[in-house]
């Protein structure tokens, strides 16, 4: 548990700096949506960091599952671009439609999401799996 939260704790300040950038950048082009997404990732992200500090019997549960919520979704995403690649043989569609860059770019900024919480994931896996065994 100690891993999972020390985990949980350094994803936390790292998706503050990410809601913070992005929610900058939507503030500037006034994408009102984007704010208010980001704004409210933020806050289930940090009360449920905070449970998680308190260490309870459910805490563990509740941060799993938010750590679920986002990280399922970008491994839709992120498995439906691997596909769109061996089908297309490459980042653009056989007829020449779309552009690699915007792909490319994308794929990128899904996976400044998805590789940490793909490491809380399975992490808290592990933490699942270990406290199955004792």
């Amino acid at each position: 548990m100690k891993k999972y939260l020390k985990s949980f704790k350094f994803v936390t300040y790292y998706m503050l700096l990410l809601s913070l950038f992005f929610g900058f950048f939507s503030l500037i082009n006034q994408k009102l949506i984007s704010i208010m997404f980001f704004i409210l990732f933020f806050i289930v992200w940090f009360i449920s960091y905070r449970y998680l500090e308190k260490r309870t019997n459910k805490s563990f549960i509740v941060s799993y599952i938010v750590v679920n919520i986002f990280w399922l979704p970008l491994l839709y995403v992120t498995v439906i671009r691997i596909l769109f690649i061996f089908e297309n043989g490459g980042m653009e569609r056989a007829d020449g439609s779309g552009s690699p860059m915007a792909f490319l770019l994308g794929l990128t900024f899904e996976q400044i999401f998805f590789i940490p919480l793909t490491i809380l994931f399975v992490q808290g896996l592990f933490f699942i799996l270990s406290k199955g065994k004792s």
